[in-house]
């Protein structure tokens, strides 16, 4: 199974192409605006090339508002499970949940579960490239490839897994959506031109199941090659000093915010006290 998810639309509403073959075999959309996972409105929708639904997601607020609230449960519990979406069909019949699983810091798996099976994904960034290595049973089956050099907020997927998976086919289109959704969702945001959404090199204690070769062995010399050849240039040091620069920015305003939020609180609470 080797499919293309090519982000169409991104103001407003992020829409989806997902082709084959070079052929549009489903498309999606998912929402563009959401606060820490906890509005209910969050939702990505799954239909055919016609517009006919065939999956959406399913996610309650208050079912899960006790986990966002303890970020760090699993030293208590041993794991905190969050972002948990119910994958309901046509029919709203539970099909499936997509879900993440921390257990301690730097050991979070991605999860597909349906029927009595869980599949694994287990995320690694290299500079430019963000890859997810999917696992069942110890076994890798397949690759998420993202590469973070992007145009009008635009992302790509390439999508790769074995073909005793094909019967998986849309949940595991969704699953990319769904991704994009997580990770790379430009929350309110609208621009031009070619941009870096994300430049990392970040070690976490699954870097062993990302294997490069994967691809190449699965899926033949070929195919690993145009998969490189549309992989984006190495950032000058000069692109990655402003990436620093704006992701510092980024982190320090909000904290600026809450800074001036607890002055004026402590400030009130002491004088009209």
């Amino acid at each position: 199974m080797i499919l293309d998810v090519k982000q169409t639309k991104s103001y407003k509403n992020n829409e989806f192409d997902i082709l084959k073959d070079g052929q549009v075999i489903y498309r999606a959309t998912a929402s563009w605006f959401k606060i820490m996972e906890l509005d209910s409105k969050n939702k990505v929708i799954l239909t055919d090339p016609d517009g006919n639904t065939l999956f959406h997601t399913k996610y309650s607020v208050v079912d899960h508002f006790f986990e966002y609230s303890l970020p760090f449960k699993y030293w208590r519990t041993g794991q905190r499970k969050f972002c948990v979406y119910q994958i309901m069909d046509a029919s709203e019949r539970f099909t499936a949940v997509f879900y993440t699983v921390e257990r301690r810091l730097y050991d979070v798996r991605l999860c597909i579960s349906f029927g009595d099976r869980v599949i694994y994904g287990y995320r690694k960034c290299i500079g430019l490239r963000d890859m997810v290595s999917f696992y069942e049973n110890d076994v890798q089956i397949g690759q998420l490839t993202h590469y973070s050099i992007v145009v009008d907020n635009l992302d790509r997927y390439y999508v790769h897994f074995l073909p005793e998976y094909d019967d998986l086919q849309p949940l595991i289109a969704m699953y990319a959506v769904f991704y994009d959704f997580l990770y790379h969702n430009h929350n309110l945001a609208y621009k031009k031109g070619r941009t870096v959404s994300m430049y990392s090199n970040a070690h976490t204690v699954h870097d062993d199941k990302y294997h490069e070769d994967f691809i190449r062995t699965h899926f033949g010399e070929q195919e690993a090659q145009r998969l490189d050849t549309l992989a984006p240039q190495e950032l000058s040091e000069e692109e990655k000093k402003d990436f620093r620069n704006v992701f510092l920015i980024g982190c320090l305003v909000p904290l600026g915010i809450l800074a001036v939020v607890f002055f004026l609180l402590w400030f009130f609470g002491t004088f009209l006290s």
